[in-house]
């Protein structure tokens, strides 16, 4: 079954339904600490790693699992990045010093991260050999927030300096010698080791080498900066979370509906069953090896459904089997799938139709997707892309050749680094809703055809 139908086909991990540690949401919950900041310490360093608030790598990995979650999270940061860069000198200073090329695709998967995760990390590289807070920039590159843990100051003169927290990078999540012991797949529980060197806050290089006592020269010149783009929230200390956490428990709960309806297809509708053995002892070494069959080959994850035969030795001996009524799993699951979907795009906060999902009773509407998109863009995009605009106006607006107003809107005087992809008028246009004219201006009288006294009602009332 497991070959048929399952993300392993894919050649994707997917969690076992039989054992709740296992569960992508169950881990989520158990690693989430909403009392503060719990820290790692690596030995190797002697830094201080700020713990992540709740599992990343399994937060990760949920992305395949549903429709309408993958949906939901690729919507927003297309809609912040819009058609891309306002202002095209800025690509042309960028783009070049990017890994993939372009500059919008890093901004494009740094608001993916932030959206997914919680946060988004640009590292920047700067010019070999020059240690000058605003030498030039030679690289730009997004990076995993799931691989990446912020660092306290290690100089007590600098504890406070929250504007002074470093940045980490996992260098190795595979469980080898040396590396990061990874447990249960999960990044959270990993012992910290073959971390790469500290990063620097962008254009704070000099603070950063005195508040983490880093004197080497060699080391000096190796560190990097990141640049941090972070959502609200107050759950943990230097980390955020992404609001979608809500729906996690959904997604593995439809998961779980369609294994269900699988394993009902797959084997054939054949009912559950209840096995008694009864009139005589059975051999304890038997009774394990059935229960162990059972276990192992009968329950579970593909399993469900399935008949058992059993041959047990033994005088006066009778086994008994009681054959339990299935209802088929298409009974209410349609119902139950679309109450899960809505679900999960309500933590999202996304309209049902803009990620895909039909809503019983809408089918017809012409305009609800366009006024739909207009309310997400006037109360949450426009305001994402606003904060996402100036932090790169605070940081990378002050390098060689551009300036902080190169991610501005000049007509709007506000920071807008990207250009929305759908405008009032665009949006209007989808949605079929055209300006009335001025009645006056068309010709029209607006006196005509409007009563304008009892006697003039009257009259129209009696034709």
């Amino acid at each position: 079954m497991d070959d048929v139908f399952s993300t392993r086909a894919l050649g994707l991990s997917s969690p076992s339904l039989t054992n709740s540690d296992e569960l992508l949401s169950g881990r989520l919950l158990k690693s989430a600490s909403p009392a503060g900041s719990k820290i790692l310490e690596d030995a190797s360093s002697k830094l201080e790693l700020l713990q992540h608030p709740y599992d990343l790598v399994a937060a990760a990995g949920m992305r395949t699992l549903n429709g309408h979650h993958v949906a939901a999270l690729e919507l927003v940061p297309d809609l912040i990045v819009g058609d891309g860069l306002r202002d095209p000198k800025v690509d042309d200073v960028l783009s070049p010093l990017c890994a993939s090329g372009c500059f919008e695709t890093e901004m494009a998967q740094v608001a993916d991260d932030r959206n997914h995760l919680g946060w988004g990390v640009l590292e920047i590289v700067r010019e070999p050999g020059n240690l000058n807070d605003d030498a030039p920039i030679r690289g730009i590159h997004a990076i995993r927030p799931q691989f990446t843990y912020l660092t306290r100051p290690t100089n007590s003169e600098y504890a406070m300096r929250v504007d002074l927290t470093g940045l980490c990078r996992a260098g190795h999540l595979d469980g080898t010698p040396g590396g990061s012991q990874i447990i249960n797949n999960s990044a959270i529980s990993y012992s910290p080791g073959g971390l790469s060197k500290p990063h620097a806050p962008f254009g704070k290089r000099q603070e950063f080498f005195k508040a983490f006592n880093i004197t080497d020269p060699e080391q000096q010149a190796a560190t990097s900066e990141y640049i941090l783009f972070n959502r609200r929230g107050n759950t943990n200390e230097g980390y955020s979370m992404p609001r979608w956490l809500a729906a996690a428990a959904y997604v593995e709960l439809n998961l779980q509906a369609l294994n269900y309806a699988s394993d009902f297809y797959y084997n054939s509708g054949a009912p559950a069953w209840m096995l008694f053995a009864m009139g005589g002892a059975i051999d304890r070494r038997q009774w394990a090896d059935l229960q162990d069959e059972v276990a192992k080959n009968h329950t579970g994850l593909g399993n469900r459904f399935r008949g058992l035969m059993a041959n047990i030795p033994g005088k006066d001996v009778k086994v008994q089997l009681e054959q339990l009524e299935t209802p088929a799993p298409s009974d209410g699951f349609a119902e139950q799938s679309q109450e899960i979907g809505a679900n999960i795009l309500s933590a999202h906060g996304i309209p049902p139709k803009l990620a895909g999902a039909l809503v019983a009773g809408k089918l017809g509407s012409t305009n609800d997707v366009a006024t739909d998109l207009l309310l997400l863009e006037t109360t949450r995009i426009s305001r994402e892309r606003r904060l996402l605009s100036k932090v790169l106006a605070r940081t990378l607006g002050t390098a060689e050749g551009l300036t902080p107003k190169s991610f501005w809107d000049a007509e709007a005087e506000e920071p807008a680094a990207f250009k929305p992809s759908f405008d009032a008028e665009t949006i209007a246009t989808m949605s079929g809703v055209t300006r009335q004219t001025d009645p006056v201006g068309s010709g029209r009288d607006p006196q005509e055809g409007a009563a304008q006294n009892g006697k003039q009602r009257a009259q129209q009332a009696n034709g």
